[in-house]
Formats: structure tokens, C-alpha cells, sequence
């Protein structure tokens, strides 16, 4: 789910090098196949990459799995149940091969309790963990929210800003637009600049590549959101610090995000 966290979505990721070439080819037919409606196919594909230990098919045949989308339709409750218990599985297995969205998944079950999963908020956050030491953009975001929410740890909006940053800097606008609530609202990490940068950066925000349609709607709110804070932060600071504000967003643009 390289979502937000209660976002279920495929992803569609290109591996490269060596043997690996096969695999991203029939990652990439799987992939364009289901985002069409050609589940048939897709369902082919991912099943045999699945079959083959191919953590990311795993992780997004499991998704199809709970989600039913792309199945036949299950009247038997018996039989609901035993595709749910597939779609956990798989998942399971990818997590085991470290990869971040299961990991992330994984971590959300046992935040809510879902299926088998007892509720447990510490294995929920040391899952975070783990899919974050990957350096995905996601899982960073995602442990980022949790200790700045205090789930399964206490907060600490220091360390949640600097794994924010971490995000930022692999283009995620919901990071950057989080940057810009805890510089504007956490009395000791206040900086109205910086603020104002990242608030600005979320609202002028593109995506590296076209991502999901049902996603645009969201991007676009937190593009509404930001503008709304740039309007009410200007409002506060002075014009040297606008100035300030916007030599940063120009600078941050031209270092790609990274060390803003």
C-alpha cells in the first residue's frame, strides 16, 4: 500500500539487473493488466512470480486476496474466509523477505486487531521499524505518523520530523505537508520559515510518475490544505521572513528535497 496508511493500493515497481530482468517484465504485464481490468492476466502473472518468491507479487496478490477485487465472487462464507487466510499468508511471506509494504501491513493488523492478529501496538511499531530501515519513502512516513502519535511508542516530534525529512526527500508530499504542521504547531521545534517552505512545497507538490485516479482527489486536498496554511501563515510572519521562507522552498527544489 504505498499509500497513506489506511490506503490499500497495487504498487508497480521496476527490479533490475540479471535474472531479475524476467521478473520485471512479468511484474510490469501484471501490473498494467490489473490497473486496465484485466484481472485474468494479472492474476496469471502474479500467481506464478508469487509461486516463485517474488516478495513485492506476493505482497499485491495478497491485497487482491482481502480485497476481492479481480476474484470471482465468494456467496460461501467457508470459502471468503479460506481467500482471506491466503491473501494473510502471502502477505506473511513477503514480510519475511523484508519488504516494506508487508511489513506495513502487517503492522496495521496488529494496530487494529484484524483477523488473528491480537491487537498489540509495540509489535505494531517494531514492525514500522523494520519496514523503515529499508529506507522506503512510505514506511518512513508511516513510523514518522506513529511516533508522532505515540502508537506503540511515546512521542517524540523531534524524531518524527527528522523521519519526515527522510520521507520529504523521496517526494512525498504528505511528509512535506506534516514538516509544515510540527514547524508551525510544536512549541519547540517552531520555525514559521521552514514552515511556510514546506507548506509550499506540498502545494506546488508533483508526483515523480502518474499514480493511481483514485488518489488524485486526496493529493489535491492536501494541496488545498497547504494553501490554506500559506494564507494563514503569511498572515504571522513579517516580510523578511517570506523572504526567507521562499529562498528556502527555491533551495530545497534544487537540492531534489534532500537536506532541506
Amino acid at each position: 500500500m504505498r499509500k497513506l496508511t489506511a490506503t490499500i493500493c497495487l504498487t508497480i515497481s521496476v527490479l533490475l539487473g540479471g535474472a531479475g530482468g524476467l521478473y520485471a517484465s512479468d511484474y510490469e504485464i501484471a501490473g498494467k493488466a490489473y490497473e486496465r481490468g484485466d484481472y485474468k492476466t494479472a492474476l496469471e502473472h502474479y500467481r506464478a512470480l508469487a509461486l516463485s518468491g517474488h516478495a513485492q507479487a506476493q505482497y499485491d496478490l495478497g491485497v487482491i486476496y482481502l480485497t476481492g477485487k479481480g476474484l470471482e465472487p465468494q456467496k460461501d462464507p467457508s470459502q471468503v474466509l479460506k481467500v482471506m487466510n491466503r491473501g494473510i499468508e502471502l502477505i506473511t511471506l513477503s514480510a519475511k523477505q523484508e519488504n516494506p509494504d508487508a511489513l506495513g501491513m502487517l503492522a496495521g493488523f496488529h494496530e487494529r486487531g484484524f483477523a488473528q492478529f491480537p491487537k498489540d501496538l509495540r509489535k505494531a511499531y517494531s514492525l514500522r521499524q523494520k519496514a523503515a530501515s529499508t529506507g522506503d519513502g512510505v514506511a518512513l512516513y508511516n513510523l514518522a505518523t506513529a511516533i508522532m502519535q505515540g502508537t506503540g511508542t511515546p512521542p517524540n516530534p523531534a524524531l518524527a520530523a527528522r523521519l519526515f525529512e527522510q520521507a520529504a526527500s523521496q517526494n512525498m508530499q504528505a511528509a512535506m505537508f506534516n514538516l509544515g504542521i510540527l514547524l508551525l504547531k510544536n512549541p519547540q521545534l517552531r520555525d514559521l520559515s521552514k514552515s511556510y517552505m514546506w507548506f509550499y512545497l506540498s502545494k506546488e507538490w508533483r508526483p515523480d510518475s502518474a499514480g493511481p485516479k483514485h488518489m488524485l482527489g486526496r493529493l489535491q486536498s492536501v494541496k488545498l490544505k497547504s494553501e490554506k496554511a500559506l494564507w494563514e501563515l503569511a498572515t504571522k510572519m513579517t516580510p523578511s521572513q517570506l523572504e526567507k521562507a521562499q529562498d528556502l522552498a527555491r533551495e530545497c527544489v534544487r537540492k531534489k528535497y534532500k537536506g532541506c
